[in-house]
């Protein structure tokens, strides 16, 4: 078996783009660092929720408590103490469950805000990432910022389809994880909105990807659709911590929260960026590139 290096890759890599830990400083990329002709690269892409104005007509409320009302309460034939006791306890039940209506509708809102995030009439991407596998491994994320801004997600999108037709046209690569049943429908999906015109040669009979696009979620699955145990199935932590890679720091739902704060926006940056080089690492364990 391989030794593992001393210097993780991934926090190498992450070192480069964002500067080593305690630096206080964030490197500056030169411009050519987006390698528009890049021929073999990983991409990954993060989405979040609309704003509360554009989803707010998909919510669904949880219903309120009804009020309470004491002449309602079931006392039988108790006698009169037995009957205020039952009915007191019936009160504080009730305000027991106003106590906790506030908290569940926040979750219920959260919740929603999570699906929000991967629906595309009520989602949007916030970041394209790039790993250039040509480039020496140089890493790009391409920020749509959270204030939303139509005309900074097209330009997102614009500029990713570019990197595909010219990946297309050159016989180049295109590596991810489940970006068939995710990443790509949702980047589809969001430039129909804006009104985008995709590149040709992108699907083969409008329902399989062609094959300049290596999807690494079905390598993986070799065929199968059921999965193996819970500790090694098909999500991406799951792989990564069966072949001993290093792991995803949050996960999606996680990322556009950490991304609208201000204070926590570098953080999830760095975990966007990680997650293109934990997919390149996957790639290579793989033999997809070397």
């Amino acid at each position: 078996m391989t030794e593992r290096s001393e210097i993780d890759p991934l926090d190498a890599a992450l070192d480069e783009l964002f500067g080593a830990p305690g630096s206080g400083e964030q490197n500056v990329a030169p411009v050519d660092v987006t390698h528009p002709d890049s021929r073999v690269f990983v991409w990954d892409l993060e989405s979040g929720p609309q704003t509360k104005s554009r989803t707010a007509r998909y919510y669904t409320p949880l219903p309120a408590p009804r009020e309470s009302d004491p002449a309602s309460v079931e006392v039988g034939n108790l006698g009169k103490e037995k009957a205020q006791e039952k009915i007191e306890a019936k009160r504080q039940e009730h305000e027991e469950v106003l106590a906790r209506f506030e908290s569940d509708e926040i979750n219920h809102w959260e919740t929603f805000q999570d699906q929000c995030a991967l629906n595309p009439a009520t989602g949007r991407v916030l970041t394209s990432q790039y790993l250039f596998v040509d480039k020496d491994d140089a890493i790009y994320v391409h920020e749509a910022g959270w204030k939303q801004d139509d005309a900074n997600e097209r330009a997102v999108l614009e500029a990713f389809w570019e990197r595909v037709d010219h990946v297309r046209r050159s016989s180049g690569r295109i590596i991810g994880y489940n970006i068939s049943d995710w990443d790509f429908p949702f980047a589809c999906q969001r430039s129909a909105y804006h009104g985008l015109t995709l590149p040709k040669g992108l699907m083969w009979r409008n329902r399989y990807l062609a094959d300049f696009w290596i999807d690494l979620y079905a390598i993986w699955k070799r065929g199968r659709h059921q999965k193996f145990t819970e500790a090694c199935g098909f999500k991406l932590k799951e792989v990564c911590t069966f072949l001993g890679l290093k792991n995803k720091s949050m996960d999606g739902g996680t990322f556009w929260k950490k991304y609208k704060n201000a204070k926590t926006r570098a953080e999830a940056l760095e975990y966007a960026a990680g997650d293109v080089v934990i997919e390149a690492q996957l790639a290579r364990r793989l033999g997809v590139i070397e």
